[in-house]
């Protein structure tokens, strides 16, 4: 990993095969320091990946979280929709809990 001395959370990642990928390196109060991928460096200019790199931490400074919203996106990063579907099971379970009571109460008054 080699940080950009110009650029505050700027770095390039080197990897054992030679790839080369672009990260910004920002902290949220309460969820620790975030990687937000950036790209390939051999598509991006070191002079682009610190204006990328700038505006990502500008968002940051604004209260946003580009990489929970790059997640969210995706579709799989989203409180939102995590918390909608612990609901959905939530309830799926308790009416399956519900429907064996009712069941097994049934089977009792037979008796």
């Amino acid at each position: 990993m080699y940080w950009d001395t110009f650029q505050r959370g700027l770095a390039l990642r080197v990897e054992p095969s030679g790839h080369l990928a672009w990260k910004c390196v920002y902290t949220i109060r309460g969820r620790g320091a975030r990687w937000y991928h950036m790209g390939n460096a051999s598509a991006i200019t070191l002079a682009d990946a610190r204006k990328l790199a700038s505006k990502i931490l500008y968002q940051v400074a604004e209260g946003a979280d580009p990489h929970a919203d790059r997640l969210a996106l995706r579709g799989r990063g989203s409180i939102a929709l995590r918390f909608s579907m612990f609901l959905r099971v939530l309830i799926w379970t308790a009416t399956v809990a519900q429907n064996a009571l009712s069941a097994m109460s049934a089977l009792i008054e037979m008796s």
